[in-house]
């Protein structure tokens, strides 16, 4: 009889202790899932921050998986969500969830143990938003993609943002001092010598790539349709003896429209600027509300330029509706980025304490040169350039409800975290 619980017993302990094994391993497997699914749920994030559809998404965490070399499975159950249906996330969608399942292998514990040991991991990842962004470079390799240098001493009550990989993606050199907030770079954030850089929040080098607002990914702004079947006109002559100059109207002209010395103003409209320049030059007083001004040409290399020069008054105001909403300034996106000597095309705002603009200065494929501007002046200007440089006192403001009220949508600074 003796025997026979022995033998009951040491059966017993033996499925126990098989158990036991059984059970550290689905725990190290447990790990190593959860491990892949937190790598999984970041990834799939990021993808979503950039305008990522349900595919891309997909593809994301599967790339994270291979890269942490996550061995898979037949039987795998693998769900990728937005907005997540589960946790404290549920409804958002700026957030994505990750489950993974599967069932366990049974090896000792199968003598004991009846039906399946499911193993179940979850993650979510969610996009959180820390400031707005009115400076963005666009290029993403070049160095000093946004430049502060010399003695250029910048307020921005908003953020700036670089797209380039190169470890100067935002340099500020020189005796330069910029306050700015926040400020990020996919690549680094260069500070040399005596310059300096105030941030609320921590600089973010090596962050995700911002789309671009007017880019495919976003508004994907393109030129009027007219283009197409119109034909331009004349530019008018405003050059001359100072003094007063009728209101101009919206037109599609040809070649460069120079304003210099005139007090004019420009009638709400969509002022389209073929082969040419548009200029205002010293002594010039120019207004306007409702204005969209746009460069193009008949090849990329005829595409025209901005310069308001330092000495003249300027205060426009994009318009609130339509296409152009919220743009003051549009460069066609293929217009030539470099002149015959290889340097790249500069458009240049050296405006003073009388320049406000209302609105975005956009040159997907050129540089934005920038100075000037008052704590009073402007209540939303947007920047957003292959390359932008700053030089000089500079004072930028940004008001979230005036550029809202433009038609503008916010330019995030965003960081990624796992939310559960």
């Amino acid at each position: 009889m003796a025997l026979i619980w022995i033998g009951l017993s040491l059966f017993v302990f033996i499925g126990f202790s098989g158990m036991g094994l059984d059970a550290s391993k689905w725990f190290m497997e447990r790990r190593i899932m959860q491990s892949a699914v937190d790598s999984a749920a970041i990834a799939a994030t990021h993808a979503l921050s950039v305008g990522g559809d349900q595919a891309a998404l997909e593809a994301a965490v599967s790339d994270s998986m291979t890269r942490n070399m996550f061995t898979s499975r037949a039987d795998d159950v693998l769900d990728v969500v937005t907005p997540p249906v589960t946790g404290n996330e549920v409804g958002n969608d700026k957030a994505v969830e990750v489950t993974l399942n599967r069932n366990a292998n049974l090896y000792f514990s199968s003598v004991i143990v009846e039906g399946e040991v499911h193993i179940e991991t979850r993650a979510i990842g969610a996009i959180l938003t820390i400031g707005e962004h009115c400076i963005l470079a666009l290029d993403e390799s070049m160095p000093s993609a946004i430049e502060f240098s010399g003695s250029a001493n910048a307020s921005i009550n908003c953020g700036i943002a670089s797209n380039s990989s190169d470890d100067w993606s935002i340099h500020v050199g020189g005796t330069a001092s910029l306050t700015a907030d926040p400020a990020q770079a996919y690549g680094d954030i260069y500070v040399e010598g005596s310059a300096e850089l105030i941030t609320n929040n921590p600089p973010q080098p090596y962050a995700p790539r911002v789309v671009d607002p007017f880019g495919p990914l976003a508004r994907d702004l393109g030129m009027p349709a007219s283009l197409a079947t119109d034909t331009c006109v004349p530019s008018p002559d405003l050059s001359g003896p100072p003094g007063p100059f009728p209101p101009l109207d919206p037109d599609y002209y040809c070649g460069d429209l120079l304003i210099e010395g005139k007090i004019t103003s420009l009638n709400p409209g969509t002022y389209i600027i073929e082969d040419g320049d548009f200029r205002i030059k010293a002594g010039s007083i120019v207004t306007g509300t409702g204005v969209t001004i746009i460069l193009t040409g008949t090849t990329p290399e005829l595409v025209g330029t901005i310069e308001f020069t330092s000495n003249s008054t300027v205060q426009l105001t994009a318009p609130t509706t339509g296409p152009y909403k919220g743009v003051l300034i549009y460069i066609d996106q293929s217009a030539e980025s470099f002149d015959s000597e290889g340097n790249m095309i500069k458009n240049l705002v050296l405006g003073g304490a009388n320049t406000t603009f209302e609105g975005a200065l956009y040159a997907a494929s050129r540089e934005i040169v920038y100075t000037g501007g008052s704590a009073t002046g402007s209540h939303c200007l947007r920047i957003v350039a292959r390359k932008v440089t700053f030089f000089g006192n500079t004072v930028i403001s940004n008001d979230p409800g005036a550029c809202a009220a433009l038609g503008l949508d916010p330019i995030d600074q965003i960081r990624i975290r796992l939310a559960g």
